[in-house]
């Protein structure tokens, strides 16, 4: 039995459940506020009115069928079946079925009264239907409701009395007998009306701060468990971590004082508050000898330029917010040792932060990077020499063509020169004659000049770009015949493809730097492009622009080439990495770049690519090491 009556109540839940989800939205069936309780009551009330009414539906239909009431009993099943529709329907919402139920209580007392009188049970549904329009409308819809009540009784009682109608109706004995129930029975109405529609706020509003409350408790509740939790973890890491602290400033003491780089830290004055022993082995100082130097102590003024020049990189990015705190800084500097001698060292350094998180202090690394420094000058001058040896080779096969032409024209002079001097002596010639041989004479000259001149240029560009290359000193020189110069020696390459390379650049700008590095720079870009980026393309087009600004020099070199994918682009600066290694690839050419720009010119090198796009490499050269001339 006891399971039975579960069962029953399940259903019946599922069954409110369903229905109020077609009246209301989510939302208030979340917050449980007062349209969310008004479907609940209008969906009791409907399911009562169709749970007595299936009962009621037996005898009515017996009767019914006995009369042969047919129209009364397909009203009373469509009535049923209008309150099935409320709460099953979807596409009625809550106050069109909330209105439709309180017209029909609004229908049945009226007609009720027009048939029986208001000595019956009409005013009781007429009252019924003020109240739960107080219920399910609120105040303004239950005043409209009373009214309309006060009108109907007053219209019915007149058309009474007047004998209009229901004359055989029982009715009151006197006037003051039917106003004097009347006005009873609205101020019933009313007060009953009234004190429902408060009742059914108040208990809302309780019912949501109760809920309120209670989900404020579970929360406190839930927080002051994990606020134990919480202590008693802290409490016990604490623990842990004292013991592991004491653990690991020993191992730290430990491989700070044995490991060969050299650690140190220093306070944002520049002063050393730490030296590990491995400076002896680098530099010959001991310890306390390092602390006590100052910066600008141990390095040339060029390396105490790029230190300082870091730092105050590194700080302007810090105060604008573009620094991650876990990324250092890499400088090359060079560093005097005890002997008098001096060692080339790489500074990884990067910002001791306070708890407020701002710079406090330096921790930084130095290594000794002397041999490898010497073996990088080796390769980079067995990059220029294998650079110098493929122009070398693409240059005489340029110039045998225009030289061999050339000879054959100088033959041919050789030849018609005899002639003529044949013609002269036998003196029988004639002036077309004479001119004939002139104009061949004069052609031949003209090809043998302008085959040499053209043997001449590629031999000067070539020296230019070869005395450039090898002899590494600064001088003033003009950056577009530098480009062009160089452009014009590596011809040999691409002159049989599509390929074509297009230089912005002003005629008259000219700086002080170095020539070679420049030229270096532009060989490699070009035939990277060249190996690289048109691989499989038949014409491609090569930018070079040059500009000037406030306080650089920008060298920007572009080509619409096939692109990089992203583990070529995190690699490509690496030395001897190359995807054209089974073709004799070295790897060597983008990392000579990269050394070239960051320290022979004191510069730094940007870029982006994409696939099936190009590659862009954006040099930017300090204008304050280099004075621009136009």
């Amino acid at each position: 039995m006891i399971y039975q009556t579960i069962k029953i109540l399940t259903l019946f839940q599922k069954l409110e459940s369903f229905s109020i989800r077609r009246m209301v939205s989510a939302e208030s069936i979340g917050k449980a506020d007062l349209v969310y309780w008004r479907a609940r009551i209008l969906f009791l009330l409907i399911f009562t009115g169709l749970f007595i009414g299936l009962f009621v539906m037996i005898p009515v239909t017996i009767l019914a069928v006995k009369q042969k009431m047919w129209g009364l009993l397909i009203f009373d099943v469509l009535v049923w079946l209008s309150g099935v529709g409320l709460i099953i329907s979807r596409r009625l919402g809550y106050w069109l079925r909330a209105g439709i139920v309180l017209l029909a209580m609004y229908g049945v007392g009226l007609v009720v009264i027009l048939s029986v009188g208001p000595l019956s049970g009409g005013p009781a549904w007429l009252f019924a239907f003020a109240v739960l329009v107080s219920v399910f409308l609120g105040l303004k819809a239950v005043l409209v409701a009373l009214s309309l009540n006060t009108f109907t009784l007053a219209v019915t009682s007149w058309l009474m009395k007047t004998g209009v109608y229901g004359h055989t109706f029982p009715f009151f004995s006197s006037n003051a007998a039917m106003v004097s129930a009347g006005a009873n029975f609205m101020l019933l109405n009313i007060m009953v009306a009234l004190a429902v529609d408060v009742l059914v706020r108040g208990l809302v509003s309780t019912h949501q701060k109760e809920m309120a409350l209670t989900g404020a408790l579970e929360q406190e509740h839930v927080r002051l468990l994990e606020s134990k939790s919480k202590i008693e973890s802290e409490i016990e890491e604490r623990k842990q971590t004292e013991e592991l602290l004491k653990t690991s400033e020993k191992r730290y003491r430990f491989l700070a004082d044995n490991v060969a780089d050299n650690i140190w830290t220093m306070d944002m004055n520049l002063n050393f508050t730490y030296v590990s022993p491995s400076v002896k082995r680098i530099r010959g100082y001991s310890p306390e000898e390092a602390i006590a130097q100052r910066i600008e102590e141990i390095m040339p003024p060029a390396s105490y330029e790029i230190a300082t020049t870091a730092l105050v990189e590194e700080l302007d990015a810090h105060g604008k917010g573009q620094k991650p705190p876990e990324r250092p800084r890499k400088v090359i500097v060079e560093l005097y040792c005890i002997d008098g001698s001096s060692v080339w060292c790489e500074v990884e350094a990067n910002f001791i932060y306070n708890s407020a998180g701002e710079p406090s202090g330096i921790i930084g690394v130095t290594r000794d990077i002397t041999e490898r420094k010497l073996t990088a000058e080796q390769l980079l001058r067995s990059e220029k020499l294998a650079t110098l040896g493929d122009m070398v080779a693409g240059v005489a096969h340029e110039i045998s063509t225009p030289l061999s032409v050339g000879l054959i024209s100088a033959s041919f002079l050789a030849d018609k020169t005899e002639e003529f001097e044949t013609l002269l002596a036998s003196q029988s010639v004639s002036s077309p004659e004479i001119a004939k041989c002139a104009q061949k004479i004069k052609e031949a000259s003209t090809m043998v000049m302008s085959n040499l001149g053209r043997a001449a240029d590629l031999l000067n560009s070539f020296k230019n770009v070869a005395v450039d290359q090898m002899v590494e000193g600064k001088r003033r020189f003009n950056i577009r015949s530098n480009l062009e110069d160089t452009v014009n020696s590596l011809r040999p390459k691409y002159r049989r493809t599509d390929h074509s390379i297009i230089i912005n650049c002003p005629d008259d700008l000219e700086i002080e730097s170095f020539p070679g590095a420049f030229s270096q720079i532009t060989t490699n870009l070009i035939i990277n492009s060249m190996i690289h980026g048109f691989e499989n393309q038949v014409r491609g087009t090569i930018l070079i622009n040059i500009e000037k600004t406030t306080d650089n020099l920008v060298y920007t070199f572009r080509d619409n080439g096939k692109g990089m994918d992203e583990i070529t682009m995190n690699k490509l600066f690496d030395p001897f990495y190359t995807t054209k290694r089974n073709r004799g690839g070295m790897g060597l050419g983008m990392h000579v770049v990269y050394n070239l720009i960051t320290q022979t010119l004191q510069g730094r090198i940007e870029f982006k690519s994409e696939l099936g796009v190009g590659t862009e490499f954006i040099i930017t050269i300090p204008v304050d090491m280099y004075t621009i001339k136009c």
